[in-house]
């Protein structure tokens, strides 16, 4: 089982994600989101394939859904590499900066 890696912008990104649901939600339910965040990521390092392939939007990406978020990573070696949460809602490749 490899480490899991968070990159800079992952803090911030899970401070995103709480303020959103807590807002909409609660602390209850936020708390709930983040930790079922925080169980994917020691999943991926246990299954690092798990997620689904999008070599479409960035050479090696990958994606996990943690509805409505999703989780990017990328492998390095057994390492799990998470680079962002982002709202699944909205458009990745946007939220990426790619054209599509």
């Amino acid at each position: 089982m490899g480490r899991v890696i968070r990159t800079r912008p992952v803090s911030g990104d899970l401070d995103r994600v709480f303020r959103d649901v807590c807002e909409n939600n609660g602390v209850k339910v936020a708390s709930a989101q983040l930790n079922r965040i925080e169980s994917v990521f020691h999943r991926l390092s246990a299954f690092p394939r798990l997620g689904r392939d999008r070599s479409d939007l960035r050479p090696g990406l990958r994606t996990f859904s943690v509805k409505p978020w999703q989780v990017l990573y990328r492998l390095n070696g057994e390492d799990v590499v998470i680079l962002r949460i982002l709202d699944g809602r909205m458009n990745l490749a946007a939220q990426l900066g790619k054209k599509t």
